[in-house]
């Protein structure tokens, strides 16, 4: 009597875990040696279709398992456990294809269906958590700020991190809901384009993110000796910026900074200088130029647009970069630099490089870590999401702007930094 074909049992492990942890995908009861074809899909908070589909060869014992074996053909190349999930590209529709960018703080829900022959033989989907069960969300609305503050399930108190975002304003929750769930009394801290906040990233005075750490240390579910400054882009110069005036900061992570202080942004009514941040009233220096209007005319030509060669141009000025400086030096604590080498938006890894240098050059007492990435852009995040899109209106004045890098390459590196991330701060809080 001829032995029943076997049913194939796809199986995905762990089915609820957090944005920030990898998952396994492994299908048994396959013909053996034959191919089997992958697919994943979901659906973003704007209702934008994700797919993404590689085709595989099952072992000689009728099995597939994605975290040791590479396609053959596919979204992705290589073997990467959680490759369906960084190749998936936005499915045409009426909607622009714009970034994988979540807003909220809802489960993300990932389809997989296993084909053979065209017909599908097995299915399965997990579920990507903002935080782990136990964190809480407290919003704060005190003492003029606007931010929320995660808090991990144990008892404190907690080793502290103040999050801010860049350019594109705004609360940013998510990495604050993450390193809560590692440990980490966070606090996303909103400081323009929000609520009753500035309208733009203008005059934005330092004493309110003083003000914001002063009140993470006055509680008791948080350890009183210093805070970790984390923010990207715009936020990287202000971290920087921060821990160079304030000693409660006890250390940094400036995601794709700047070394010097670039002018406000968004405000089309600004009159030069345009001041981004203040200090007892007065204005910061920012750079003196910003590109040619020659350049402005040609880049504003492209879709999407390079901002990387008006930021270049700038940098040649040596004086103006010597005036608007960020004295990293006086940082009270180590410090953990990110860049992209295809930053599209603003050339991060020369700015990187010109902070670690200076350190070294002053003779800075404190460790510092200087992470390039070859392949990756101006969007280095956490990982486990679609990196295919790599241009963006943006939030603030609406224009398409590029960010450069490659999905392996941006998806290699919102893995790796992230990691390191989370040893540094580790690193710091002992």
């Amino acid at each position: 009597m001829l032995k029943p074909p076997s049913v194939p049992q796809l199986t995905i492990n762990p089915q609820t875990p957090l944005a920030d942890e990898p998952v396994s995908i492994r299908i048994s009861g396959l013909p053996p040696s034959s191919s089997i074809t992958l697919q994943a899909s979901m659906t973003a908070e704007n209702r934008m279709q994700w797919t993404s589909q590689a085709m595989f060869i099952s072992t000689k014992d009728g099995t597939l398992d994605v975290r040791s074996q590479a396609p053959i053909e596919g979204s992705y190349t290589g073997v990467d456990p959680m490759g369906l999930v960084w190749s998936m590209e936005a499915q045409p529709s009426e909607t622009p294809p714009t970034l994988f960018a979540k807003q909220t703080l809802k489960p993300t829900t990932v389809q997989v269906e296993a084909l053979i022959d065209g017909s599908i033989r097995a299915s399965g989907q997990f579920h990507q958590q903002a935080f782990s069960p136990g964190v809480k969300r407290i919003e704060v609305r005190e003492r003029g700020l606007r931010g929320t503050l995660f808090l991990p399930p144990e008892k404190g108190p907690h080793p502290g991190v103040i999050v801010i975002g860049g350019s594109g304003g705004g609360l940013q929750e998510g990495r604050a809901a993450l390193l809560a769930s590692r440990g980490y009394a966070a606090l996303a801290l909103a400081y323009f384009a929000y609520e009753d906040l500035p309208k733009y990233l203008v005059d934005i005075p330092l004493e309110y993110f003083e003000t914001a750490l002063d009140w993470m240390l006055n509680r008791t579910d948080i350890r009183s000796h210093g805070i970790v400054a984390m923010g990207g882009s715009r936020g990287g110069e202000g971290v920087l910026l921060l821990g160079s005036q304030y000693s409660q900061v006890c250390g940094v992570i400036a995601n794709v900074p700047s070394h010097v202080l670039w002018q406000g942004f968004g405000d089309p009514d600004a009159t030069l200088p345009c001041y981004a941040w203040t200090k007892d009233g007065e204005g910061l220096e920012p750079m003196a130029n910003f590109g040619s209007e020659e350049q402005w005319t040609t880049l504003y030509q492209q879709d999407p647009i390079p901002l990387t060669p008006l930021f270049e141009t700038s940098l040649e000025d040596a004086a103006a970069v010597e005036n608007a400086a960020i004295p990293v030096e006086r940082i009270n604590g180590p410090v953990l630099l990110i860049s992209g080498a295809d930053d599209a938006m603003w050339p991060s890894a020369t700015m990187a490089t010109a902070v670690f240098d200076r350190l070294k050059e002053k003779g800075f007492a404190h460790s510092v870590s200087n992470l390039i990435y070859e392949n990756a852009g101006h969007l280095i995040l956490p990982p486990y999401r679609p990196t295919t899109v790599n241009a963006a209106p943006h939030p603030v004045d609406g224009q398409n702007y590029a960010f450069g890098g490659t999905p392996a390459g941006g998806a290699f590196a919102n893995r790796d930094s992230w990691a390191k991330t989370l040893d540094f701060l580790r690193e710091v809080f002992g």
